[in-house]
């Protein structure tokens, strides 16, 4: 079974993403996962005593040659301590549509902050039979 051209994953990833066909299914918030958050978004990181841990707003570009980037930096600040392999992607109306590897290897110490860059790329990965 072949994956889908790069058309298709350009007009999948405006559609999951930006919500620029119907239904209007944007992500708008990311999250910080403590491990893999699976298909429910699972094992985000919970906040502690002095932690300000909370999703924050999202927004892609339009997605290009099968992938597509943040428009804008997200910020994340005074987290609780602990590994962040993974960042969730949530609708406004709290649905979770996925998630990405984070890159960072090391775990936060207590009041850290992460800034996920708009280099950060988020594309289909395709299943090869």
């Amino acid at each position: 079974m072949s994956g889908l051209g790069t058309l298709a994953e350009t007009e999948v990833l405006d559609l999951v993403l930006r919500g620029t066909v119907y239904p209007k299914l944007a992500v708008t918030r990311m999250s910080l996962h403590s491990a893999n958050p699976g298909d429910a978004g699972s094992n985000e990181l919970v906040n502690v005593v002095g932690s300000t841990y909370a999703r924050q707003i999202c927004s892609f570009a339009a997605a290009a040659g099968g992938q597509a980037a943040l428009s804008a930096l997200v910020t994340f600040t005074y987290l609780p301590s602990g590994p962040v392999p993974y960042l969730g992607l949530w609708t406004t109306a709290g649905e979770f549509r996925g998630s990405v590897a984070s890159g960072l290897s090391t775990p936060l110490v207590f009041g850290a902050s992460i800034i996920v860059s708009t280099d950060t790329i988020f594309e289909i990965v395709r299943k090869v039979d």
